[in-house]
């Protein structure tokens, strides 16, 4: 899948009970393919519909990745991410991972935002702004 813009995405995987609204995830494809980043991170996802707009996006941008976090349970959801970016054809653009528990969250989002050589604020600092 080449998409060119968010409908591309929505008419391959149509609408998901319970996943970001197809508003929400035209803002997000816009906001990506206008500011063309080289790396995302995405904390929850539900059922990863958002996860396929991002990866759409990095795709039309011809660049980029995202990493995916959420607690394990979104592996037995119902689409499962595998299946809708098995239907994109987008996985390529996307690490998934999937924690035990979810309380660490934010330090699992640093870590991987760490490996990624993306700045992250220690476990329990703020950003200014």
């Amino acid at each position: 899948m080449t998409p060119k813009s968010a409908r591309d995405v929505y008419n391959v995987i149509g609408p998901v009970d319970g996943g970001s609204s197809p508003d929400r995830c035209a803002q997000l494809f816009d906001f990506i393919t206008t500011r063309r980043p080289a790396r995302c991170l995405e904390l929850g996802f539900a059922h990863r519909v958002s996860t396929c707009y991002i990866a759409a996006a990095l795709e039309a941008n011809g660049h980029g990745s995202l990493t995916s976090v959420d607690n394990a349970t979104a592996a037995t959801r119902d689409p499962s991410a595998e299946h809708l970016l098995s239907k994109t054809g987008l996985r390529h653009r996307v690490e998934l991972i999937d924690e035990q528990t979810s309380y660490t969250w934010y330090r699992t989002a640093a870590r991987a935002a760490h490996l990624r050589g993306v700045s992250a604020p220690p476990h329990g600092a703020r950003r200014r702004s």
